[in-house]
């Protein structure tokens, strides 16, 4: 059975997830991850259920913030629950002025005495001991699938070429990731033009040092992944664990490239580019930037 303040700290982060108005995949995962560890059961799963699916009444906060102080044994525990707030509001990869303010007033809300608990079992103990180990995570799911499905499509793909399979290639998993992303934005519009298909080749040989054959094989394992279906979700989570944020600002232009090689950049495409980068917790200002960009070389066509 979850300790009841391991529930009230779940529902405390997902008021603040929904701070902005808006709960992003990003923060509604890094919450998800929690519950996972509480090993909720069905019925603290269902109380939960409300908490995810919209934002808290504001007459409703403050009363919930105060109990989990309540629930909080030491000034430290407090200050990891603070913290694991933060994580949660800023796993969007921006911290507007609501989220700001929420986080100050769930600060006033935690001051207080000490409470008479030990400190360093419950609450205190997880969050100071769990949080760090929530990240940075390999997903051997992921990995198992992609090359069971993925690799082994592109063996037999290329099987008559001088391409080899390194099933231990941590470059191929990851272009593997990008590359259904990256021809998923590219196909939102319903087409997956000539030169976006090109574009995407060129980008996938460079990574690989694949011939034009290899490439053109490579990116047909792609479009048929996409168009079987994958859990967006799920290799958005591994790109940023195995992706740094300076890389993935690069990735973003990737994305950019490839929708707009075909002379346009439609709102589906964009649309598309918008979710996936901000899964990829790039702001929204560099996304943007970006789109601008991208415009602006449409324009000089």
């Amino acid at each position: 059975m979850t300790p009841p303040k391991s529930l009230t700290l779940l529902k405390v982060l997902t008021v603040m997830a929904w701070a902005d108005g808006l709960a992003t995949q990003a923060e509604l995962n890094f919450i998800k991850n929690l519950m996972l560890k509480f090993n909720l059961n069905v019925k603290e799963w269902e109380e939960l259920k409300p908490f995810m699916e919209a934002p808290l009444p504001s007459d409703k906060q403050e009363a919930l913030f105060t109990e989990l102080r309540s629930e909080l044994s030491t000034a430290q525990a407090r200050a990891s629950a603070l913290e694991a707030c933060r994580t949660v509001v800023s796993a969007d990869g921006e911290l507007d002025a609501n989220e700001e303010k929420l986080l100050q007033e769930f600060s006033r809300a935690l001051e207080g005495p000490v409470l008479n608990r030990s400190a360093t079992g419950g609450l205190g103990g997880f969050v100071r001991n769990i949080l760090p180990a929530l990240f940075g995570k390999p997903d051997p799911d992921m990995e198992r699938y992609f090359k069971r499905e993925i690799f082994h499509k592109i063996e037999l793909k290329l099987s008559g070429e001088d391409f080899q399979v390194d099933w231990q290639d941590d470059r191929l998993y990851l272009v593997c990731l990008l590359g259904v992303l990256l021809a998923q934005a590219a196909k939102m519009d319903g087409e997956f033009a000539p030169d976006e298909k090109n574009t995407l080749r060129t980008l996938v040989s460079r990574k690989l040092s694949l011939s034009e054959n290899e490439a053109i094989l490579f990116v047909e394992v792609l479009e048929e992944q996409v168009d079987k279906g994958f859990d967006c979700d799920e290799v958005i989570s591994e790109v940023n664990r195995l992706v740094s944020f300076n890389d993935r600002l690069g990735v973003m232009d990737c994305f950019f490239a490839v929708a707009c090689a075909d002379g346009e950049l439609t709102h589906e495409e964009t649309e598309e580019i918008r979710r996936i980068t901000k899964a990829m917790l790039i702001p929204h200002s560099h996304f943007i930037s970006a789109k601008l960009k991208a415009l602006d070389h449409i324009r000089k066509i």
